[in-house]
């Protein structure tokens, strides 16, 4: 090869795979996500529709109304305050990620279970107060497994997106919003039970967001804890203040 098509071919650059900008690849899948979940609410609403009749379709959306409302207090302003703390440690060593991160789920999960305690007890009154029907009493339990869901995916959720693990964060959405509700309607519909759907719906969110969170107990297992209490009260100082404009929102 003469010394002039040597230099030639050393000049042709090299093939190489094209690579996204982290914020643009993140933004991206965060839009896509975004997009399925929206989609995903619309096919279960139609699969509820046709697959349970109108009935039913109106006390699933009742019910998902009412749990929007109540999801607003019930989070304690943790959807903001967990990401942002979580956000503020990146740098710091990983066990202060992990304090604030249980000290946060504790406090979601703990209020959650206790709201889901009270409106159990008081089913009747509660039903009445918050469907306008006291025969509607049984979908108080299931709203409490909805709302515990709830809280156990924020909580992951917020972890996840606060050290910017946004595919994980992503598919926990997708995996919370669309797989798993779809999914139970269509394995549970011939029993023609709102109740039922919603419920186990809930109880697997709850599940889905302890599996989805395994890396993060690992983590809690290897590391010593320092006493939760301090953080716990810097996010709820932050949190709470929060959620009169979140009720504000879910109006």
């Amino acid at each position: 090869m003469k010394p002039a098509e040597a230099s030639n071919e050393a000049s042709k650059p090299v093939g190489s795979r094209t690579k996204f900008h982290p914020l643009l690849r993140d933004l991206t899948l965060t839009m896509a996500t975004e997009f399925s979940v929206l989609a995903a609410g619309l096919v279960l609403v139609s699969l509820f529709g046709r697959l349970l009749g109108p009935v039913a379709l109106g006390e699933f959306l009742l019910l998902r109304r009412v749990a929007a409302w109540l999801l607003a207090g019930v989070l304690l302003g943790m959807g903001n305050a967990l990401p942002r703390y979580i956000a503020l440690c990146v740098k710091k060593p990983q066990g202060e990620r992990n304090a604030y991160f249980l000290a946060g789920t504790s406090c979601l999960m703990g209020f959650t279970v206790s709201v889901g305690v009270v409106l159990y007890a008081g089913r009747q009154y509660f039903a009445h107060w918050l469907f306008g029907d006291a025969h509607l009493a049984n979908l108080i339990l299931p709203l409490g497994l909805m709302l515990a869901g709830l809280a156990a995916q924020t909580a992951a959720f917020s972890y996840y997106r606060g050290i910017l693990a946004m595919k994980r964060a992503n598919a926990i959405q997708l995996f919370h919003f669309a797989i798993i509700p779809i999914g139970v309607v269509v394995l549970l519909y011939p029993a023609h039970s709102v109740a039922l759907i919603v419920g186990v719906a809930g109880a697997l969110t709850v599940v889905a967001a302890a599996l989805f969170a395994r890396p993060i107990f690992r983590e809690l297992a290897r590391n010593p804890l320092p006493k939760l209490r301090p953080y716990a009260a810097e996010l709820l100082r932050y949190g709470v203040g929060r959620v009169p404009g979140d009720f504000g929102q879910a109006a």
